[in-house]
């Protein structure tokens, strides 16, 4: 898959669903928490931050920013990419320099 706009895009009503729908490879499930169990951490646990890695407009991965208040600096938690697409760089060409705020998208 050819991928001109790689963005990370908030996780919202409009978009939970595709987030739950992506699944990496069975050998890889002991590995990473589903985005099902994410999705629902980010909601009680509100310094987390969950967003869609987006190839142009077909989400193909998952990741979630945590922001620890005592220690005041950002952590990546969570990340993956589904199976049909891992291989392809998507991880690569995120922009992980720019932590995102209020529903802001990111775009490489």
């Amino acid at each position: 898959m050819f991928c001109i706009n790689v963005a990370l895009r908030e996780i919202t009503k409009d978009n939970y669903i595709d987030c739950v729908c992506l699944h990496v490879r069975e050998d890889q499930e002991s590995y990473v928490y589903s985005n099902s169990f994410s999705l629902t951490q980010a909601h009680f646990e509100k310094e987390q931050y969950p967003y869609g890695i987006y190839c142009d407009e077909i989400m193909v991965g998952f990741l979630m920013f945590g922001r620890d208040t005592d220690l005041e600096h950002w952590s990546l938690v969570r990340f993956m990419v589904d199976a049909r697409y891992q291989g392809q760089a998507f991880e690569l060409q995120v922009d992980f320099e720019h932590i995102p705020e209020n529903g802001e998208e990111i775009t490489n």
